[in-house]
C-alpha cells in the first residue's frame, strides 16, 4: 500500500512539474513575441530562361 502512495504521490508531482513548466515557458514566449520578427522575402523558385 505504502508502494501504491509513493507512486501515485511521484506521478502527480511530475505531472505539476510538467504543467507548470509549459505556463511558464508559454509566458516566456509570448511575451518575447510581441513584435514580429523581421523575415526575407521568400525567393521565387524554379528555372527561367532570359531572352
Amino acid at each position: 500500500m505504502d508502494f501504491l502512495f509513493d507512486l501515485v504521490k511521484e506521478f502527480v508531482k511530475a505531472t505539476v512539474r510538467e504543467v507548470s513548466a509549459y505556463f511558464l515557458r508559454k509566458q516566456l514566449l509570448d511575451k518575447d513575441n510581441k513584435k514580429p520578427t523581421p523575415r526575407r522575402r521568400k525567393q521565387k523558385g524554379g528555372f527561367r530562361k532570359k531572352k
